[in-house]
């Protein structure tokens, strides 16, 4: 079953494109794109099961810096549409 979570983040100093790149050579990362606003950037992971997709999403955060804050955001229902509990 392919788990996903949505992340969001608010960015210090305007290195949005440096973060939205590194980001997109990480394992699991899904899409990456950059906002107008706050937050300014949001990316997916995607995993096969909630263990590995806490790993990956930990493993992406890490390789980042400058970020103010970061939201995480898991949908209720994977990616068959099977409702997750």
């Amino acid at each position: 079953m392919k788990a996903k979570v949505y992340i969001l983040l608010n960015i210090r100093e305007c290195k949005s494109s440096e973060i939205a790149n590194k980001l997109r050579g990480q394992i699991g990362v899904k899409s990456v794109e950059m906002l107008e606003g706050s937050p300014e950037i949001i990316f997916t992971v995607e995993a096969n099961g909630r263990p590995k997709l806490a790993t990956l999403s930990v493993s992406a955060l890490k390789s980042i810096e400058n970020v103010v804050e970061s939201v995480q955001l898991l949908p209720v229902h994977d990616t068959s549409g099977v409702l997750v509990h």
